[in-house]
C-alpha cells in the first residue's frame, strides 16, 4: 500500500531521469541519428538502429558520459574520437556553433515525438527502469519532481506507464540549467535549498546543485567517466550507489 504523506513538507525530492531512473541509450542514439539526418519515422526500429555505423554508436556512448543535456548529443556528428575528461569534452563542444546545437535539439525533439506517436510500444520498449527503481518510486508520494534534459511529454508518458505518480506540472523537461529550476522548486515548496534533495548521474549537474546549497547526490550507476570521481572528491560531493539509493527510505526522508 502506498504510504500517504502530508502535503506540507520541509523536504523535497528531485530526480534526474535518463541515467538515474531509466536507461534509454539506444532510444537516444536512434532519435539523434534520425533527427540529424531527417530520417523517416519508420527508421525508428531495430533495423534502423542496426543500420547506424558502429563507429558512430561507439562515439555516442563515449560522449554520452559527459553530456548534461540533449544539445550535447550533437557532439558525435561534429567531434571525432573519444574523450577522457569532462574538461576536454566541454572545450571541444564549445567549438560547435550554438545555432547548430539548437537546430539539432529541435529536430530530435520532433523525431522523438513522432516516434512516440507512430511506434508507441516500440518507443516504450527502448526504455528500461534501473533494477529496483520503479518499485521504489511507486512507494513515494508527493512532493517529487523530475528535472531532466529529456522532454516533459516523454517523461510523463514513461512515468504513467510505470504507475509512478508524479504530476505533470512537476516534470521539468529540456533543462540546461538545473540549478535555476531547483531554485524555482524551492520557492514553490517554500523550503530552503538544503531541504531539496537532488539526485543526478551527471557529476557536474550534481556539483553545481551542491555548491548552490542544495542537498545533492552524484549517482554513480548512470553515465560517467573516470575523472568524474576526482571532480566529486574535489567538491566534497556526496556520492551514492544504486544499492544505497534503493536502501534509502526516501518516503520517510521527506516526511515533515
Amino acid at each position: 500500500m502506498r504510504q500517504m504523506m502530508k502535503e506540507t513538507t520541509s523536504k523535497v525530492l528531485v530526480f534526474d531521469f535518463d541515467g538515474l531512473l531509466v536507461d534509454g541509450l539506444n532510444e537516444c542514439i536512434l532519435v539523434s541519428w534520425n533527427g540529424f539526418h531527417d530520417k523517416d519515422v519508420d527508421s525508428f526500429s531495430p533495423e534502423g538502429l542496426a543500420a547506424i555505423p558502429e563507429k558512430f554508436k561507439d562515439a555516442f556512448k563515449n560522449h554520452r558520459n559527459f553530456s548534461r543535456h540533449l544539445g550535447h548529443f550533437v557532439s558525435p556528428f561534429y567531434l571525432d574520437g573519444h574523450f577522457t575528461s569532462q574538461r576536454e569534452f566541454d572545450a571541444a563542444f564549445a567549438t560547435i556553433p550554438a545555432r547548430a546545437v539548437d537546430a539539432f535539439v529541435e529536430r530530435v525533439n520532433a523525431c522523438r515525438a513522432q516516434a512516440r506517436l507512430a511506434h508507441y510500444r516500440r518507443w516504450l520498449e527502448y526504455h528500461a527502469f534501473y533494477p529496483g527503481v520503479q518499485a521504489l518510486l511507486q512507494q513515494i508520494a508527493d512532493p517529487v519532481y523530475i528535472v531532466t534534459g529529456k522532454d516533459a511529454a516523454s517523461v510523463d508518458e514513461l512515468l504513467q506507464c510505470a504507475d509512478i505518480q508524479v504530476p505533470v506540472e512537476r516534470v521539468y523537461g529540456e533543462c540546461r540549467d538545473k540549478v535555476a529550476v531547483l531554485k524555482q522548486i524551492a520557492r514553490a515548496q517554500e523550503v530552503a535549498p538544503s531541504e531539496v534533495y537532488f539526485f543526478d548521474d551527471n557529476v557536474t549537474n550534481a556539483r553545481a546543485a551542491f555548491e548552490g546549497g542544495f542537498n545533492a547526490y552524484w549517482a554513480t550507476w548512470g553515465y560517467n567517466a573516470p575523472d568524474h570521481w576526482a571532480i566529486a572528491r574535489a567538491a566534497d560531493l556526496p556520492v551514492i550507489s544504486l544499492d544505497d539509493f534503493l536502501g534509502m527510505n526516501l518516503a520517510q526522508a521527506v516526511q515533515a
